[in-house]
């Protein structure tokens, strides 16, 4: 975790949020993984800056986070084997994650603010959260059929798809003439179902297996009482 998000982000202390927005804005061009390509380390540093400005946004998740950190520490750092860490989620080990098709990646246009710019940037990259909070920054009366769509393909990444298909279905009431909107939706309703195919799969895995199990440990039992037995009378 960033130790100092002012210092990273290069702000005073009593810097407002306009003076942090702007400031992260600057140091995200500066350090964008696009303009250096072939660099580990800008990607590295734009991965401080992201969580330097959503530390300075969100204080009570890093206050929390700090904590649980610190109750890790004092149990010994055991739970530290219970992360399964580089193993990715768990949708993803059983191959939920990523099924069928993605949509498209979104493109900046003429007349997009830069909240929506920085919004697509955080999209393309995967930050899918920061992509959320820099959407949810902007005013309802600014929340138009683009940014109806930005926001689907934010949560869809997120996983929260009940909300990506009633965003994108929305983002299609406000501009039925766009066929980006209507592809999208198509993409998340087909995932969906694949979703939940590969759930009942896994369930019906799952419960195969309990039930070998169960026969396993009847079949020990059982073994194991024979054993107590007296030998017949001769």
């Amino acid at each position: 975790m960033v130790d100092d998000p002012y210092k990273v982000l290069g702000v005073s202390r009593d810097a407002t949020k306009e003076e942090i927005k702007k400031a992260y804005r600057a140091r995200a061009k500066e350090y964008h993984p696009d303009l250096h390509p072939d660099d580990p380390q800008a990607a590295e540093k734009m991965n401080e800056i992201n969580e330097a400005y959503d530390m300075l946004n969100n204080p009570e998740k890093y206050k929390k986070r700090a904590w649980e950190e610190q109750t890790r520490g004092d149990a010994g750092g055991w739970q530290e084997y219970g992360d399964f860490r580089g193993f990715g989620s768990f949708d993803d080990f059983f191959g939920f994650g990523g099924a069928g098709r993605e949509p498209e990646r979104p493109q900046p246009r003429p007349g997009d603010s830069g909240d929506i710019r920085q919004a697509i940037d955080f999209i393309n990259m995967r930050q899918y959260q920061y992509a959320s909070n820099t959407l949810n920054s902007i005013l309802s009366m600014y929340r138009d059929a683009r940014w109806f769509y930005l926001s689907a393909l934010a949560n869809y990444g997120l996983n929260n798809q009940v909300l990506a298909v009633e965003q994108i279905q929305k983002a299609i009431e406000k501009d039925p003439s766009e066929p980006l909107y209507r592809r999208t939706l198509d993409i998340m309703r087909q995932s969906g179902t694949e979703y939940r195919q590969n759930s009942e799969e896994f369930q019906n895995y799952a419960e195969s297996m309990g039930r070998f199990c169960q026969g396993m440990c009847l079949s020990w039992k059982m073994g194991s009482l024979s054993l107590f037995r007296e030998p017949p009378a001769a």
